[in-house]
This record gives C-alpha cells, structure tokens and sequence, in this order.
C-alpha cells in the first residue's frame, strides 16, 4: 500500500522487503525484494521490477538494514555460506565480504559510522566483528570470547553486548584491536537497553535475581573508563541531531538519551522523572515533566519516538491494575513539558 493511493485503488503485490534504496536527497526512490530465489529491485511506485541476481531462498538471510557514506548505501545478506555486500547504486553488483564456517551465522542488524559498516558473526560460544568500507572492502576488527547480541558504535570504537552469563559489555577499535571489557553486569541483572553517544556508552539494566530489584542505568565511556551508576534511572529512547548527516551515520547516532529518574525496584514510574541528557557531554538539555505520583503503573517509551531532537513523541504510561488509569503522554524533545493527552482507562 501506497501512501498516495486512493480508496479505489487495489493493493500492490510485491516481493519480501530486504532494504530501502533512496535518492541523494534522501527521498525514497525504491526498494530491493525477494520474489522466491529472485532478488529484484522496484521504482519509487513499487513497480518496474527488476531482475538483479538469484539467491537460495533456504540459506538466504537479509541483514535488515543498510549504511553507507553516501546514499542509497549499502546491504549485507547472507546466501549459502558467503556473507556478501551489495552497493545500492549498482544493485545488481554483489561482492563477497566472509565465509561462514560451520554453525556459524551472521548476527542481523549491521550499525555504520557513515564511513564503514560493522557486523557480527556468531559461532556457538564465540563471535568476530568485521568492518567492511563503503567500497565493499572487508576487514577483521575483533574476535569475542562470546556470541554478540548487539553492536553499536562510538567515534572511535564498536560496542558489542554479549550474550553471557552475566551480561557484558565489551569495544575494540574500529581499526582492530583487541576485545576489551567495558562493564560486566552483576550476576542476576538484564541488559534492557544500550545505547551511545560521542564516546559515552549507556547501559540499563534490570535486577531481577540478586536479591534487590530494580532498574540502574550505567554510564562508561567505550574504553571502559569513567563509569557513572544511576540507581532507580532507566534508559527510554535515544534520540538523533537536529541535522543528520548520512557522513556521520545518520539516525543511528544519538545526540539526547532520554532517561526516567525514579523508577521503583519493580518498575513503578508513578512520580518518575522524565529528562534529556546530552549523550555526548552526559549533561542534562532539559526535564520534560514528572509523571503524577498515583496510580501505578510502567511506561514503554515510546509509543511514536522522535527521530531527531526538536519532533515529538508519545509514552505511553501502563496502569499496574485493571482498574488503573492508561494514558498516553506527549512530549516535544527540545522542550520541556509533560502532557497527558488521553485516559484509555479511568481509574476506579
């Protein structure tokens, strides 16, 4: 479905989405999908469907997401064992980027710098990073001790979250180097969200088995220095420059972390604070507003997120009983204020 469409008009039938092509001014201007073992690329109507090269449907995995330092950027995918990239200004062009050895898979979800790319292979106790360049040049960046669940990057390194017991958070040079710890979370904590900013890596967790629950938000620099715990402080969303620049790596790059301050030990946001720190600088832009202090309830931030700083945004907050209310709160990133805007349900 088209947003242009009219009532009357019928429905599109298309391949499986595997990435957005855009235009040098960033306006959509197609998409690549698969039709069966076919990997064809479509105009901005969704038509004019182009043959580009076949893929075996059986081994075939898209990475979800492209990078580049110009656009339309690039995409990964995995066919057979050979994970390749492709350039989306010659779709039909694929270059080998790494074998897969045996049990090993490609982690989805590559993050970019708007220089290089960087993705993760995991085997069953390990993992590697690679870096690949904008002109499909693939290069070794790390080896892990365990598989990776999430790559992010800072200026000067890549930021993995791995998937061991308990949860830690290591980085490696962007140019390669060796893994190097960041923080290890205590055992019986969850990592819930990791974001970075600048150099600033931001962590949260939840303690579910330690004896003290609760939510703590931990922020490091990527090297592992200059670590900063705040107790009852949840991360809620990561929000991009007012300007984003496809050179610097575009949305993926936050400049504001949200955060809620005074969280209880089981989730409760009634009377938390809701603000906005400079993820770079750790620096506090702003304070949206404070959530009344009954009834209880938990907020999934967000309902509509802003992508970059200055749109707005809905949290949605979740009363704890069914006779709780349940609101939606809007927000405008730049600017302090905190709205309810409806009541799903009326506290009895």
């Amino acid at each position: 479905v088209r947003m242009n469409m009219s009532d009357t008009t019928a429905a599109l039938t298309i391949g499986e989405p595997l990435a957005v092509i855009r235009a040098a001014t960033g306006a959509f201007a197609g998409l690549i999908v698969r039709n069966g073992n076919q990997i064809q690329s479509l105009n901005a109507d969704l038509g004019g469907a182009t043959n580009l090269f076949t893929v075996d449907p059986a081994s075939f995995v898209s990475a979800g997401n492209v990078f580049g330092s110009a656009l339309p950027g690039l995409w990964i995918f995995v066919d057979g064992r050979t994970v390749y990239g492709v350039n989306l200004a010659t779709p039909a062009n694929r270059a080998p980027l790494a074998t897969l050895a045996t049990g090993e898979t490609l982690v989805s979800h590559p993050v970019g710098d708007g220089t290089s790319g960087y993705f993760a292979i995991n085997a069953a106790a390990t993992g590697r990073v690679l870096r690949v360049t904008g002109a499909l040049a693939p290069s070794d960046v790390t080896t892990l001790d365990a598989p990776a669940q999430y790559l992010a990057v800072t200026s000067s390194r890549v930021v993995a979250s791995l998937a061991s017991t308990p949860v830690r958070i290591v980085s490696a040079p962007k140019t390669g180097g060796t893994m190097q710890a960041v923080h290890t979370a205590s055992v019986g904590e969850t990592a819930l969200t990791l974001l970075t900013s600048g150099e600033n890596v931001y962590l949260s967790k939840l303690a579910i088995g330690i004896g003290a629950l609760g939510s703590s938000t931990v922020i490091v620099r990527s090297d592992g220095t200059n670590a900063q715990t705040l107790a009852n402080t949840r991360v809620m969303h990561g929000i991009s420059p007012t300007v984003v620049s496809v050179s610097q790596g575009g949305l993926s790059q936050s400049y504001a972390i949200v955060l809620a301050d005074g969280v209880s030990a089981i989730g409760d946001f009634a009377g938390a604070t809701v603000r906005a720190v400079e993820g770079a600088t750790r620096n506090t832009l702003l304070t949206y507003g404070t959530f009344p202090a009954t009834p209880s309830g938990t907020v999934f931030f967000m309902s509509a997120a802003p992508l970059q700083y200055g749109q707005t945004g809905l949290m949605s907050f979740f009363g704890m009983s069914s006779n709780s209310a349940s609101d939606l709160y809007f927000m405008k990133s730049n600017t302090a204020g905190l709205q309810r805007v409806t009541t799903f349900v009326t506290a009895m």
